[in-house]
C-alpha cells in the first residue's frame, strides 16, 4: 500500500509540473503575442526598407549624383597639384595607354586607368592618375572646326 501512496505522490507531482508548463497564466500569452508581433513587424519595416532603399539606388538620378561625388573628388585631389582652369571638364579614363600614345605623343606615361580631364573652354587637357597620384601631362586642346 505504501508503494502504491509513493506512485500517487509522483503522479500527482508529475501531472502538477504537466499542468503548470501547459497552462500559463494569461498575462504572459499575451506579452508573447505582444513580442511575436512586434518582431514581425521589425521584419516587415526592415524589408520594407530595404526594398525601397535598393529601388532609389537603381535609379538614373542616384547613378547620376554618384558620379558626380567621384568627378567632384577626382578634381580636388587635381586641384592639389595644379589650378585648374574655370569650368567643368570632361572627363575619360584611358583604356588602352600604347594605342593613345602612338597617335599622340602626349599620352606617354600615361596608364590604363589614368583620366584625362578635357576643359574645352579653357582647352586645356590633363592626365591624372590617382594611383600614383601625380600629374602625368598637361597640354592644350585644339578643335577641328571643319569637323562634323
Amino acid at each position: 500500500m505504501k508503494k502504491n501512496m509513493d506512485t500517487h505522490n509522483e503522479t500527482e507531482e508529475l501531472s502538477a509540473d504537466v499542468h503548470q508548463e501547459v497552462h500559463r497564466p494569461k498575462g504572459k500569452r499575451k506579452a508573447s503575442k505582444h513580442k511575436l508581433i512586434i518582431v514581425l513587424l521589425l521584419i516587415l519595416g526592415v524589408l520594407v526598407g530595404g526594398f525601397f532603399y535598393y529601388k532609389y539606388t537603381k535609379t538614373e538620378a542616384y547613378a547620376q549624383k554618384k558620379a558626380d561625388k567621384k568627378s567632384q573628388a577626382l578634381i580636388a585631389k587635381v586641384a592639389d597639384h595644379m589650378l585648374l582652369p574655370e569650368g567643368v571638364p570632361v572627363i575619360f579614363t584611358v583604356e588602352d595607354p600604347d594605342m593613345l600614345a602612338g597617335q599622340q605623343a602626349f599620352f606617354k606615361g600615361a596608364e590604363k586607368g589614368d583620366t584625362l580631364l578635357v576643359y574645352s573652354e579653357a582647352g586645356k587637357a590633363i592626365i591624372y592618375s590617382s594611383k600614383r597620384n601625380i600629374i602625368v601631362n598637361v597640354g592644350p586642346v585644339t578643335f577641328d572646326q571643319n569637323q562634323k
